[in-house]
Formats: structure tokens, sequence, C-alpha cells
């Protein structure tokens, strides 16, 4: 039914197709401005208008406007405000035009112009992210990126996770649909390489609900690129302005809510190998009549997926001839079966006559051989790497603005993601990594040993792939009124949203079906006779009969979902001039929510999955309130080496219902010594709540990627813990996380001080240079840390309580429960250089370049254990790890514009690395990876309605870097891609 919507959206706009969006520039309204600010006057324009105007923060500081009176179009109006200053205005997108200072007075014509990133900027249709103060003097001292909606079309991206993955700023395990192994189809953001719960997402300034299952952050997946007018990174702590879940920063996505006619817009992409095969239709629409505006847009994402076997480096378990690691797995197609009497043998398929089939064959035990080295299956020809993907997001806006003091909005957002991943087939492994480990009876039929055998590892190529559908909808309204009375500004709001996922999966087995149907032959006589079907182990693929299958085979499907729903309400005023240096300003506000989780599996509770991860319930809700206060205080303006300086002050209270109370203080300073210049410097406490999830899970059982060092001879009888060897052909273990009602928050210490150059040469040529240090020291971490809990048992002897392990030495089963318990101290630069020239016979030459430099990334586990620093190395998610941390991660970025033609280039760069993997003591070289993208874009042709881009991602096919540790594909999906070389093309059309 999906692909017949798609074909026929398509179908309908293949001869007209794509455009961006068009200026409301005619609108014309009436305005009463008095003397002012320059600044405040303009948040009346953007205000009016329903357009964003942004500017360098301290562009703008201590000029004030004589005010304007009449009828006026948005560029009018600006252009009359600005008359006499240095200025000009420049149309970023049709609900963007951001100020420009010059050398020269010169016309401020508006100038078209698609700018890259803008850093350290004020938005004047709304507050900045970072600050509670509406005027722009606030913004200065904090490290903020805005990236407007020209550099997301620029950037080719049909997924916010797919722009983010290139950021500097963004490190770590940011899950996406490239993860198969491990993810959940959904996609999140990570600053400073934290998890992405210490990332606050914020859509249109409000929370909203966490992914359904994960339930400790929001999903990227439900936010559109094309409905984005701006995205805002405040890369610093911000508990002090937002509350919970901000100690790496905040991420502002701000979605339109303007737009003059209809667009259509049809994309299309494939790989070099022709997968991935990726369709996106948009449409969008609004219009604008008196104090009334509306807007609405329709995405359709339908993406194929990238199978492991689909590229040479991701094809085999085996790696040796990458270096590496042979992790193939010892759960064969053919049985590999321990014996008492410590022999381990597997059917040897050239004596094979199909199985055996009756009580008189089982004295056939001599078929058997002794296991080799070989005996192992490559369970990457099974697996997807990159999950198929169909995705349907619904955005609807509307405004009413009957003067310039007052403007009410109303928003609501519908998304549907649906996606498939494939695992291997269904391992079963009857004495190992079982919640209730299983025994082959002596008296089963099919049994040729005589006697009961409690490790049989068989793979089960009958059932063909375990496959796990996932489906998640995401529902959000919001409705907010602002406006000013005599000199305060105020806003109101209220929000709603609900995020629902369903995960549902086949191919897996019922364990008490399993141990009947390998039990004694008199309790498992046939379906005719008791209902139940013997199961035979011990023959070649193709031995286990449908009958068999259907008696054992299951299916399991875990629903979740989160809510919130909360009021926000704010104000702002002018306190009064206390040192001759400027207006104090202040903003006060209060903040009320409900938060509700709620996950679900359809296993019966007597019964267990094999095959399965993640089984689990949860239950739970809590009630925050929050009030806040910040006040912004000019300390000196204009005075001999002190352009200006000022000092701003934020305070937020939490109380929450579960676990208490929370106080979250900021101060920040920022100096000018002259116009081009500014230092700034920040300091400020912040906290992450416990998860309701983390809170209140009841269990959830996974088979954990882990390092067994008992599986190291050379560590048997040396350490306290290993006093056998354990099994060295297992690396997953039965892991069972659970909840902790007395969690306390994560709380964090921030620290950063930065330098900001600008100059503007002349009208043509203007140069920008920020450097950024920042500090974060985070505590009290909530760790379930199971490779930390296996090494100290190991090393120690300790956690014997929370590592089984059988007679053997083997593991069996890992407890890993919720504590606070890790440290984790994170330091490093922000840098950023951008270099525009403009010509006026050549065009406009844009140059970026973006770079973090790591320092330190110094995990502390516990109390009393050395601490590791990980900046330069990659430990995989699956234990437990942070993923890639690399010392630098760089993109930078050329722009041409001519006309109606932009050609643009970037380059991004990932450091090499380093990894120690599970069977090596010794530590290997990650190579560094460098891409180049490329896209030309053509506007405004055959009757100025067609758009036409083409782009090239990737241009050197470069392939991940081999990852040895990495349990996904032998590469590291979250920091890096399988697709390689991809091509899109997307046209469009306008219609007027």
């Amino acid at each position: 039914m999906r692909s017949i919507k798609h074909s026929i959206i398509a179908g309908l706009i293949t001869a007209c197709i794509s455009t961006s969006l068009s200026a409301d520039t005619e609108a014309r309204r009436e305005l009463c401005l008095p003397p002012q600010n320059l600044s405040s006057a303009l948040i009346s324009i953007g205000k009016s208008f329903g357009i964003s105007i942004i500017y360098p923060s301290s562009l703008l500081k201590d000029v004030k406007t004589a005010g304007i009176k009449g009828i006026y179009a948005p560029q009018e109006a600006i252009e009359k405000l600005i008359e006499g200053q240095q200025l000009k205005p420049i149309i970023l997108s049709p609900n963007v035009i951001a100020l420009k200072a010059v050398k020269i007075p010169s016309t401020t014509t508006a100038i078209s112009a698609s700018e890259g990133e803008f850093e350290e900027l004020t938005v004047v249709d709304s507050i900045l992210v970072g600050s509670r103060i509406g005027d722009s003097n606030a913004g200065y001292t904090a490290s903020i990126d805005v990236i407007n909606s020209p550099t997301l079309e620029l950037s080719g991206a049909q997924s916010l996770i797919d722009f983010f993955k290139f950021t500097p700023a963004v490190t770590g395990n940011s899950t996406s649909t490239s993860v198969s192994n491990g993810g959940n189809g959904t996609s999140t953001v990570t600053l400073r390489g934290l998890p992405a719960n210490n990332t606050l997402v914020l859509i249109n300034g409000q929370r909203v609900a966490f992914n359904g299952l994960s339930g400790d952050s929001v999903d990227l997946n439900s936010i559109p690129p094309s409905a984005i007018e701006r995205i805002e990174i405040l890369k610093d702590g911000a508990s002090a302005y937002y509350g919970s879940d901000a100690i790496a920063g905040v991420v502002n996505i701000v979605l339109r809510n303007q737009q003059e006619g209809f667009t259509v817009e049809q994309y299309y992409g494939q790989t070099y190998y022709e997968d991935l095969r990726t369709r996106n239709t948009i449409i969008s629409g609004g219009h604008k009549t008196g104090d009334w505006s509306f807007y609405g847009n329709a995405n359709f994402l339908d993406q194929s997926g990238i199978n492991s076997r689909d590229r040479d480096f991701s094809a085999s378990a085996d790696a040796r001839n990458q270096g590496g690691s042979d992790t193939r797995s010892s759960t064969t197609p053919t049985a590999r079966i321990s014996l008492n009497n410590g022999q381990t043998v597997t059917l040897d398929v050239n004596t094979d006559r199909g199985g055996i089939s009756t009580l008189d064959e089982r004295s056939e035990s001599a078929r058997y051989r002794d296991v080799t080295e070989e005996d192992l299956f490559n369970y990457l020809q099974y697996t997807s790497s990159t999950s198929p993907i169909e995705q349907t997001n619904l955005y609807l806006s509307g405004q009413y603005t009957p003067s310039s003091t007052f403007t009410f909005q109303a928003n609501a957002a519908y998304s549907q993601t649906e996606s498939t991943i494939n695992l291997a087939p269904l391992p079963l492994s009857t004495g190992r990594n079982q919640i209730s480990p299983i025994t082959v009876s002596s008296e089963n039929r099919f049994n040729p040993f005589e006697e009961d055998i409690t490790d049989i590892r068989r793979r089960v190529l009958e059932a063909g792939n375990r496959v796990q559908e996932f489906t998640s909808e995401s529902t959000r309204f919001n409705i907010s009124a602002d406006g000013s009375h005599h000199g305060i500004n105020w806003s109101s709001a209220a929000y709603w949203s609900k995020s629902e996922a369903n995960r549902h999966s086949f191919g897996i087995a019922s364990g008490n079906r399993v141990r009947r149907a390998l039990g004694p032959s008199r309790d498992c006589q046939g379906r005719e006779i008791d209902g139940c079907t013997p199961l035979n182990l011990f023959g070649s693929p193709g031995s286990i009969t449908q009958e068999q299958l259907d008696y054992i085979l299951t299916e399991n499907e875990l629903k979740g979902f989160t809510r919130i729903h909360g009021l926000h309400t704010a104000i702002d005023w002018e306190v009064g001039e206390w040192w001759s240096a400027g207006p104090v300003l202040a903003a006060a506000g209060i903040d009320w929510r409900m938060e509700r989780i709620r996950s679900r599996s359809s296993a019966p509770d007597d019964d267990f999955l094999i095959g399965q991860n993640d089984v689990s319930d949860t239950n739970g809700s809590r009630q925050i309130q929050e009030v806040f206060a910040e006040i912004h205080i000019p300390i000196l303006k204009h005075e001999p080496y002190a352009e200006s300086l000022d000092l701003n002050i934020a305070l937020r209270a939490s109380q929450y219902s579960d676990f208490g109370n929370n106080t979250s203080p900021h101060l920040s300073i920022g100096y000018s010594p002259t116009p081009n210049w500014v230092l700034r410097a920040n300091f400020s406490k912040g906290f992450r709540a416990p998860s309701l999830d983390e809170l209140q899970r009841e269990g959830l059982q996974t088979q954990a990627a882990l390092n067994d060092p008992c599986a190291n001879p050379d560590n048997v009888e040396v350490l306290p813990g290993c006093t056998q060897q354990s099994d060295p052909t297992v690396s997953q273990f039965l892991t069972i996380f659970q909840g902790d009602e007395d969690l306390q928050p994560e709380k964090s210490i921030n620290r950063s001080a930065g330098i900001v150059w600008q100059s503007t040469v002349n009208d043509n040529n203007d140069l920008k240079i920020s450097a950024d240090y920042f500090s974060i020291s985070q505590k009290d971490v909530i760790n379930t840390n199971p490779q930390f809990i296996v090494n100290e048992n190991a090393e120690t002897g300790r956690y014997r309580d929370l590592v089984q392990r059988n007679a053997e030495g083997d593991i069996t089963k890992i407890f890993a429960p919720h504590i606070n318990i890790g440290q984790l101290d994170v330091q490093g630069i922000d840098l950023s250089l951008n270099y525009q020239h403009t010509s006026k016979h050549r065009g406009v030459f844009n140059y970026t370049f973006n770079a973090v430099n790591l320092h330190e990334f110094t995990e502390k586990i516990a109390d009393g254990e050395t601490p590791r620093n990980l900046v330069g190395f990659y430990v995989d998610s699956a234990a437990e790890g942070y993923g890639t941390i690399p010392k630098w991660k760089a993109s930078a970025g050329f722009e041409w514009r001519k006309n109606k033609i932009t050609l643009a280039y970037n380059m991004h760069y990932l450091d090499s690395l380093k990894e120690t993997p599970p069977r090596f003591n010794q530590a290997r070289k990650i190579e560094s990876w460098t891409t180049h993208n490329a896209q030309l874009n053509i506007k405004n042709v055959w009757k100025k309605n067609l758009n036409f881009t083409f782009g090239i991602d990737n241009i050197t096919n470069e392939e991940p870097p081999f990852v040895d540790s990495s349990i996904n594909d032998n590469y590291d999906p979250y920091s890096y891609n399988a697709k390689q070389m991809f091509w899109y093309l997307k046209l469009g059309y306008r219609f007027q």
C-alpha cells in the first residue's frame, strides 16, 4: 500500500517537480514603532511578518533607531530602520534575512545569498537558544551555531542524522538506520561524544516525547529536513535555561511557519552499487491573508537497504585477511555438540544421509567427527547493514498576528517510520546464554549419543532469517502566544507529544517448547498424540522439518510509548540602567510537565525467548515543576580598551516527583576590547535526571558482545577469577539490565572560554575566526557496564553474584544493574573559520572550516579504578563503550554562487583511532577517513519556476575504515556509513 502511494505521488509530479520556497515579500502591514533599540524594533518586525532576522550578536549592541510609522513590506521596514547604519540586509531564504556590516556606507539594497553556517548569531523572531532574554546583548557570550535551510539543502541530506553525522561537534554513538545489529530504527544525536540522553533536543523551543522503546532520547526521524527553517546548536551546558538533559548541549530545531504558494519536490538517489535507492517526495504550501498565515508540509521517504554481503569489507565475519579477528559464530548449521567426555563433535556431512529420523538410527554416532577451527558460521551473509525505511511526515502551522505586540501560533505534526532489520537465522544454543538452560535428553529419539547433552549449538537455517520490523509513530501539538505590554515581553505555551513504537520479531523460538521438544520422547510423542513435535538438532541443514519449525517458532511484539505534556510561561523586561552601560535585562518564568512511559512484551510471563533480545517491561510516570530566572548586566561600554563588558547570570530550580530537587546555575561574561574582538567565558552546573526507563525497567535481556578475559589461556590461574579457561569461541553473553528506583541524577560542571575575531576589510570581503575551549566534568554517571563487571570478576574475583559461570568456567549469565558509579571528563577546542568574497562579475565565494580537537575524554568507571583517556580510541557500544572518539573531526567547504547557479564542495575528515580487539591484547590502528562531496544547483529556470539539483556524496568511493572490534559489519556504523559513492537528483516546480 505504501509503495502504491509513493508511485501515485511520483507519477503526478513527474513533469513538474520541486522548488525552493517563495517569500511573501509583497505583504504589507501598518507599523508604528517608537524610537528604541534597533534589536527590539527588529523583534517587532520579525513577529509582525513571521520572518527570522539574524545577525552577529555584537553587531547591533546599543544601536538605536528613530522608529517608523506607516505601511511597509518587510524589506522596506528593515531598510528604513537601518538608515544611517553601516548595515545591509541579505536574503538567506524566503523567511530568513541576515544583517551584515559593511566597511564603507553603501546602498542597503538586499542581495540574495545562501550563506553557510552562521555562528554566534541572534535570531529576532524568537529568543535564541541559550537565553530567555529576547535582546541581542544577552546572546553573544554563548557558542551557538545556527544552520539555515539553504545549508541543509546543500548537504543533500534527506534525514537529520545524515547531516549531523558529519558535524564536528557530534561524535560517539548517534544511532541511525545504518545500525542493524543493536539498532531500533531510530536516529539520535550525540554532542561531545556523550550519550544521546545528554543532548537536549527541542522542537520550536519545546520538549518533545522520547522514542517509544528506548525512552531517553528524541527520534530525529520524526523531523523532516524539508520543514526546517533553521537548527540552533548550543555547544555548552544549559541546565540553567532548560533543565535536565542539557549537559552536552542543546539542539533546537525551528520549523517553518510561512510560505506563499504551493511547491513540490522529487528526489531520487542511489549508490554506485545501485542499492540504497532513495525516493523522497515533498509537498509544501502556504498562504498569508490579513493577520493570518498558514503553512503545511508533507514528506514521503522510501529508501531501500544494503545487505552486509553487498560490500566486500562487510561480507565476512572472518576478518583475518584484513589483519583482524575471526568472529564467525560457533553456532553452526550442522550442530556443534559438547559431550560429557570433553569431546566436541559435529556431523560429518560426507556420511550424512539426511539426518536421523528413527530410534533405530541412534547408534550411528560414528557419523560425527571432531570440530575444527573452521567449523564456524559466517552470519554476515544473512544480515542487513543499512535498514530499508519508509517514512511519512506531516506538519501544519498557523499564525495569527493582529498587531506587532501580539502573536498566536498553533502547530501539529505527525510522523510514521517503518524499518526492517534482518538478522542471521536462529542460533539455538541449549546450554549458554539462555535464561533457563536446556538439556537434550539421552532419551530423546534423535540423540545418538545415549547421554544427556547440555551444550549443543545449532544454526536453524531452515527457519530463514530472523526479522525485526520496527514501526514508530509520533504526534505533536503545540499552541503558544507571545506579546508585549508596557515594556514587558511575555510568552506562554502548552504542548503535548506522544511517541509510540512497536518491534515485531519473527524467526525466534519459544524456550519452553524447545525444552519439551528436546526432552524425553515419552513427553513429546507427536502433534497428533500430545501436541508436541520432537526436534532434530543432529542432522544436516534441512533435517529440521516444517512441522518441527511450526512447533518451536514464535513471534514477539514489544510495544511502548512515551508521552509528555506541559505548560511554559515566561516574561522578560528592562530593569533599568545601573552603570550607564546600557539597560539591565531580566527574564523569569515557570515550567510544568508530566512524563509517562509504558512498554510491554507479548511474551508469556512463564516462557522465555531464544534468539530475541530486549524483552522487558517498563511502566512509570512523574511530574516536574521548575522555576527559572536570568539577568543580563552591562558593565562597560565605549570605554578605552572596553567596547563592551557584559555579565549574564541564570538559575533554575527543579522539583521531580521521583528523585527530588535540583538547582542549576549559569554564569557567563562577554568582553569586547574593540568592535572586531569578542572574548567570552561560561561556568555552569548541569544535571540529567535518571530516565523513567532507567528507574522502572523490570529486566532487559540482551546478548551483549563482551570479552571474557578467562577465554585467554595466558590468564588462566594468573587472574584470581580465572581458575580455568572459558570457551574462546563465544563472544556474546546473556546480559540482564535492571532499573533502580533509587538512582540519583548525573551531575556536571561545565566550563568554556572563547575568542572571536571578525574583520570586514571592505564591502566585498568578510573574515571570521573563532576558537572555544570547553570542559565537562561529570559525576554520578548512570552506568550498566557489563564489560567492567566481567573484567572485575576475572581480575579480582568480585561480582560473583553478578557473573554466573558453569562448571566449565563459561559465563552463562550476567546481571548489570543501573547504578550511579561513573565519572567522565571531556575537554577540547572548537575551531571555526568563515571567509566570504563578493565580486560583481564573478559572483560570491564562500569558504568555511569547522573542527573539533578533543584533548581528553577520560572515563572512570568506579571509585578506585584507574581512569582511561579514550581520545583516539574506539570501544563498541555493544560493550557499553562510547564508540568512536577521534582526536580530530573536521569539515571544510567551498561555495560559489552567481545568478541562478550554485556550486558547492565539502570535505569531511575523521581522525585515525586505536582499538583493542576482544581476542587480542595489543592495540591496532583504525585508519582515518576522508570523504568529498559536490553539488550543483540551478534555480529559477523555465519561467522561473523550476529548480534542478545534482550531487555526489563520497566522490572517491571511499570505504569506511576496518574496525575489528565492531559488532556491526567490520566498521562503526555510528560514525561512518556503508553506502560509499552516492549520487542524487532533485527536480522541482513552484505553482504560482
